[in-house]
């Protein structure tokens, strides 16, 4: 990845909280006659778009210079769990056929995939209250959507205190 840095990796952050909104939106829609999963759906796709504000946020007030040793490990496990890949995926890409636990584990993959990413992040940039923040939220989203897939619990997003 030449020309990777922190600010990309926000910027990549950024993406991938839209894609991740609207690939939870368009689940939504599919399983628009099971009112509990499409609301699980529809409140990741809400949550992702908060997430895109903040990392905008983030975006918005970093320097233009990264100031970080670009052949650290953090940076190069940074780059490593870039997840700007995951929606071109096939499976991800035709949302059609999913069964309902095949759409859970695949947003539980998602959300894992974030949080380790959002990780390495705060490694490189520090972690700042928003980032932290951050990171909270895809660790309720990883327990949340876990316990949903195990259990047919209930989820209502953020909100809730596992």
């Amino acid at each position: 990845m030449s020309g990777f840095s922190v600010k990309k990796a926000v910027e990549l952050a950024i993406r991938t909280e839209r894609d991740g909104a609207e690939f939870y939106s368009d689940i939504a829609q599919s399983f628009s006659d099971n009112q509990d999963l499409a609301g699980i759906f529809n409140q990741l796709s809400s949550d992702e778009k908060a997430h895109e504000r903040e990392f905008s946020s983030i975006l918005k007030n970093m320097p233009d210079s990264d100031n970080v040793d670009a052949d650290s490990n953090a940076f190069y496990l940074l780059q490593a769990t870039s997840v700007s890949e995951f929606f071109k995926q096939d499976a991800i890409k035709n949302k059609t056929g999913l069964t309902p636990k095949d759409a859970l584990l695949t947003a539980l993959n998602f959300e894992k995939a974030t949080l380790m990413h959002y990780h390495a992040l705060a490694e490189v940039l520090g972690e700042t209250p928003q980032l932290k923040g951050l990171i909270q939220a895809e660790k309720n989203h990883v327990a949340a959507l876990m316990k949903v897939a195990i259990s047919d619990a209930q989820f209502r997003g953020l909100a809730d205190s596992w």
